[in-house]
Order: structure tokens, then sequence, then C-alpha cells
């Protein structure tokens, strides 16, 4: 069977993150490096005349195509010139999954919030509620499912029940969200199409440091008809190896690496997922720091730069040796006269016994100072 051949019969899948905290609310750091644009603002749609912007404030912000100035934000209350203050907001944008990213680029029909979806008329600057529920079964995530060039679906995930509707609000089907979150943040969909029939996968959060991770329970569902039935199944091992020729590179990275990787890309399960490369990263960090603090004693560095370089080479690896031999100044090595070590050239005695430097040898081309006693005939 070829690739082809597979995803020709391969059910077509998406996946809702669920989380049920606000973004507008939370710390910034939780979704992502400072540096990202969209921990601060990402594109949402254009419209013929308009550029609309979705900002962790919870309200999608307006900006003229032409003139480019700001014209006034929308929220679950409609627009508005400006961003009034105390004003509702939506809680989150349709799309985001539970590690905190937006993929600015899925042409979102809906936004959330803690109780309702609404859809978006940019065009006419209008929301228009689409499902709404009780205050004790808040919205987790939604998802816009696109079928073809359009709206197919939308799947709405509340804290007690999965709810699949079509884009005029009617419900396809529904299932209790058991078990749920947070045990189980990932919900999955696979449409058994032509057969008008689905497959519901809740996939346990990922445990990384732990062997015996939780089961991944599957749902078969019909339109019209709910649940058909339900199983658990071992949960498929999420571990990245890499070859051993790979992994080699690894003795290369700098340890500072991995937690900048965290850092830079809001991306710390990564960072902690790779032990092994870490380890051997760590690894050819101290034997870089065992060569560095060797070559600080051939050449009697003082204790307190041993110490600094030593810092240096456990944080830069492979790297910061090599920046270390190619900075460093290394003055050369001639035997001294008395005790036969291999001594520095750029000291006045000998930092073995304490001996100066033996005077040269004459070989008759030495100018002297004239004696002025001599010449004058004193």
């Amino acid at each position: 069977m070829t690739p082809t051949d597979f995803n020709r019969l391969a059910a077509r899948a998406i996946s809702v993150g669920v989380q049920f905290s606000d973004p507008a609310k939370a710390p910034r750091q939780s979704y992502g490096g400072y540096q990202q644009t969209f921990h601060y603002f990402s594109l949402w749609r254009q419209t013929p005349d308009t550029l609309w912007y979705w900002t962790w404030n919870g309200r999608l912000l307006g900006y003229d195509i032409a003139s480019r100035r700001f014209i006034g934000s929308l929220g679950p209350d409609g627009f508005a010139s400006g961003i009034p203050g105390g004003a509702a907001h939506f809680s989150q944008p349709e799309g985001v999954t539970y590690s905190g990213y937006y993929n600015s680029s899925y042409p979102a029909r809906t936004v959330l919030t803690d109780h309702a979806v609404y859809v978006l008329d940019l065009e006419h600057r209008a929301t228009q509620p689409f499902f709404t529920t009780t205050d004790n079964d808040p919205i987790g995530g939604a998802l816009d499912v696109e079928q073809g060039y359009g709206w197919g679906y939308t799947v709405v995930v509340t804290k007690n029940l999965i709810h699949l509707l079509t884009p005029d609000g009617k419900v396809v089907w529904q299932t209790p969200y058991s078990p749920g979150y947070p045990a189980y943040p990932d919900v999955e969909i696979s449409f058994l199409e032509p057969s008008n029939r689905f497959a519901l996968c809740l996939n346990p959060a990922r445990l990384p440091d732990k062997t015996n991770s939780p089961p991944c329970h599957f749902v078969w569902l019909a339109a019209g008809q709910g649940a058909l039935t339900n199983r658990d199944l071992p949960s498929l091992a999420r571990v990245w190896t890499l070859p051993w020729t790979e992994r080699l590179i690894g003795v290369a990275m700098p340890p500072a690496f991995w937690p900048a990787v965290g850092w830079l890309y809001g991306n710390w399960y990564l960072a902690t997922l790779l032990r092994q490369e870490r380890l051997l990263s760590l690894a050819g960090a101290v034997a870089c720091m065992g060569a560095g603090w060797w070559l600080g004693r051939r050449y009697h560095f003082t204790v307190a730069a041993q110490l600094k370089w030593a810092g240096f080479h456990l944080l830069t690896g492979l790297p910061g040796l090599l920046g270390f031999l190619c900075a460093q100044e290394w003055p050369a090595h001639e035997p001294c006269p008395k005790c036969k070590q291999a001594r520095l050239v750029d000291r006045e005695t000998c930092e073995y016994c304490g001996a100066g430097f033996a005077a040269p040898p004459r070989n008759g081309t030495e100018i002297f100072e004239p004696d002025l006693n001599q010449d004058t005939g004193r």
C-alpha cells in the first residue's frame, strides 16, 4: 500500500484542545515566549474594507483597510467605536489548543465566551449567538469543521458534553464528556464518511515522565442516534526518539539550548521531552569543562578565572570551548635552564622554581655603550 492509497482510506479527523481557563486573564508567559506576535495580537480575517485582529483583551479590533486607522471593536455585545471600558469580551478565539497556541490562518467563523458560541458577521460588524449553555456547564473549546469549501460542522466541548452541530445550529449528536478535563484535554473526532458515522477519541494528557499512561477512550456515534459503542484502548506512546547518529550531535549542543527552546517558543513540553539529548549535552559540557580546567592549570590561570571559565563551559559546552580556544591568547613555552620544566615566556620568573631568564650568550656581535672616561683620557 502506498501513502496515496492509505490517505484515500484514512478518515478525515479534527482535534479540539479543551481549556477552561480564560487566556485573556491568564498569565501571558504560559502561552509562549514574549517575542511571539500572536501572543499580543494576530490577524483574524480580512473583509473588503476592514482588517480584523484578535487581541488578548478578548475583542476583535477593526482597522480601515485603506487608512489603517482603528475604527472600533467587536465583542459579544456587538460593534462599538473604540474599546469601551468594562465591555463584554470573548474568552478565547476558536481554534485555541490547551497549550495556548492559536492558528491565525484558520478561517474561523465562530468565537467563544464561557457560556456561548457566537457566529461572526464581520462584513456587517455583528455577532449572533450560535450555541448557549448553562452556568454549571461552561464551554472549554470549539472548532469549525470545513467540508469541501464550506462550513460543514462545529464541535463544541462543554464541561459535561461534546456536541456536533450543523451551521444552522442543529444537533447532529451529543455525548457525555467522560472521562473529562483535565485528565483528557484532547478531543479528536474522525468523520467516517459517507456512512454518516463518527469516531470520537478522548486522548489523555501527555505524561512524558510516566510509563503507565491512561488509556484512550473511543466512542462510535451515528447522526441522530448518539453513541453506539465505546471502548478503552492503550494509549499510543507519544515519545520522540532520534537515531543514535543524531543523538551524538546532542553532545555538541550547549546545555543552555534546551531551556532556551522553552523560553523562545513556549514549548516547554519539547524541552523536557528530549531527556536523553539533554543528558548527552550535559555530559559533553562536563567534558569541555574538564578540558578548559586542564588548559587553565597548564597556563596557571587564577582561581577566579578558572571558576569563571568553568561556568562558561558548563553552560555553552563544545561551542564555548571552541570560543575559549579562539579568544584566549596562549603564550609559548620554553625549558627552564634551572628546573628544565616548560615555563611560560610571558613571566619574569619560572612558575615552577622561581628562577629568572638566563642571560643570552655572547657571540661577538653585541654593541656596547662606549666608556666615556676612556675616550676623554681621564
